[in-house]
């Protein structure tokens, strides 16, 4: 049988040493209410769209997702908070209180605009629950981010049903250590034309696998050409 062995170093520190949450979420209880979506980026509010038939308000402290069609898009009835700031590496745990009338599950996502960067199924039953999940998104850190619940169309099973989702919290709970240098293209030996000037940046490329942001700009440059 084929098998893979990993081996991780697990660092573990004091929650005090934990840099602030910066994944914040408005209305997470439901306290306030909200008859109507929040204009995308919905941003202070809660916002929903999507390609099925369904009805949302936010009333009583509960969000209650009528879908009355999941249509065929997937993932098409969407229920989502816009333009959260995520980490680079960062573990966040995501809790949330859900039950449904008919058993059925839905797509969480996690997205840097319309990048998927952490997604999970959850499957919800008629009783309510709270479920727990964790999520690393992948890539580097982004501002764009969107916590969004897509109740539409999943498989086969994705019957017409009502959702109802209370207390969504986030909390930052880790951090994937980053032990990778950046890679630096065309850093290479080269030959210029005497009086020409030299631009150590002509062709020139990094990257980094988790920080994304990093550019050219970020290269310090020592040394001179005579």
């Amino acid at each position: 049988e084929n098998e893979a062995v990993y081996e991780r170093i697990i660092q573990v520190v004091d929650n005090a040493a934990m840099p602030a949450n910066t994944f914040v979420l408005v209305n997470g209880d439901f306290a306030v209410e909200q008859l109507t979506a929040m204009p995308q980026p919905a941003t202070t509010g809660w916002g929903w769209h999507g390609a099925g038939t369904f009805t949302t308000q936010i009333k009583d402290g509960i969000a209650t997702i009528a879908v009355t069609n999941p249509g065929t898009v997937p993932h098409g009835v969407q229920f989502y908070m816009q333009n959260r700031v995520i980490e680079t590496g960062a573990t966040y745990k995501l809790t949330f209180k859900a039950k449904v009338d008919i058993a059925r599950s839905f797509r969480l996502s996690l997205e840097a605009g319309t990048d998927v960067r952490f997604f999970q199924i959850i499957n919800v039953t008629q009783e309510w629950a709270t479920y727990e999940v964790f999520m690393t998104p992948s890539g580097g850190g982004f501002s764009n981010g969107k916590l969004g619940f897509f109740m539409g169309y999943i498989d086969e099973t994705s019957v017409a049903t009502t959702f109802y989702l209370d207390d969504i919290h986030i909390e930052l709970v880790g951090y994937r250590k980053d032990t990778v240098k950046p890679f630096i293209f065309g850093a290479v030996d080269t030959s210029i034309v005497k009086n020409t000037e030299f631009n150590p940046l002509a062709g020139i490329s990094i990257f980094d696998n988790q920080d994304k942001t990093l550019n050219n700009a970020s290269i310090v440059i020592t040394g001179t050409v005579d």
